[in-house]
């Protein structure tokens, strides 16, 4: 899951906006539906996974967990907006 999110994230984030391919409002809500998922989804995962090494290792925690959290957060943050504002030109209709 963590390699589809990310797989996800990067392509909507560095496709060119004048090469993407069109598509219909419906495909492309779809589309940044399953994104803003899979986002969640990794994010709850590597909150889940931060834990679960804090558990284990406690060893300079929560130093490390809150620095983890930090970067989750913030790669969180940017891969929604750029799911959000990810808009490929409608086709024309025929």
């Amino acid at each position: 899951m963590k390699v589809a999110t990310t797989l996800i994230v990067l392509t909507l984030a560095s496709v060119d906006a004048n090469a993407q391919r069109c598509m219909q409002p419906q495909e492309r809500e779809e589309i940044r539906a399953l994104a803003l998922r899979g986002i969640d989804q990794g994010f709850v995962d590597k909150v889940a996974q931060l834990f679960s090494v804090w558990v284990a290792d406690p060893h300079e925690q929560p130093k490390r967990a809150i620095v983890g959290m930090d970067a989750a957060i913030k790669a969180y943050v940017h891969a929604r907006a750029n799911a959000t504002q990810w808009n490929p030109p409608e086709c024309k209709k025929e």
